[in-house]
């Protein structure tokens, strides 16, 4: 049987069936691949997202506390030192906690080497903290300044003042 010998009405019907079934075919394949689409969204919402969240969070914190400590530096009052203190306490609290709850959720030996320089940029950075309030409560506002206002930039100076090594920076 060709399909030459059909008539009009069943050569229709035989190519609008072809047509549905490819219809269908595309339709089950689009499907599968907006669920595919949907899993990897679904991994980027729950997972990438809050890592960067976590990630910001300590950096705006970190940040803050920065211009905290700039406060404190800039300030002639001891009023206005205990406010500022005790809103560097808080941010610091808050970035230390953003980057607990960061550690666990990165995978791979580069996120754990880049979690290590973190830590000890942390870790200077909270020092250089001590020392400058440490100064300041010694009445030595220009030392204090200095290794404040280095502390941005994390600086090997700022890093000496806080008894680090250069093998720690």
């Amino acid at each position: 049987m060709k399909i030459s010998n059909l008539k009009i009405g069943s050569r229709l019907g035989i190519t609008f069936a072809l047509i549905f079934v490819l219809l269908g075919a595309i339709a089950m394949l689009s499907i599968a691949n907006m669920k595919a689409m949907n899993l990897e969204a679904r991994t980027l919402v729950d997972s990438e997202f809050v890592k960067m969240r976590l990630a910001y969070t300590a950096l705006d914190n970190a940040r803050a506390s920065m211009s905290r400590l700039s406060g404190i530096v800039a300030a002639t009052e001891n009023k206005s030192d205990s406010t500022a203190r005790d809103r560097l306490v808080a941010t610091t609290g808050k970035f230390d906690a953003a980057l607990k709850k960061l550690e666990p959720m990165l995978a791979g030996t580069e996120a754990g080497n880049l979690y290590r320089k973190i830590k000890l940029s942390r870790n200077l950075y909270v020092a250089s903290c001590e020392k400058v309030l440490d100064l300041i409560k010694k009445n030595q506002r220009e030392e204090s300044s200095l290794v404040a206002f280095c502390v941005a930039g994390f600086c090997r100076r700022s890093a000496q003042l806080c008894g680090f090594s250069g093998k720690d920076v």
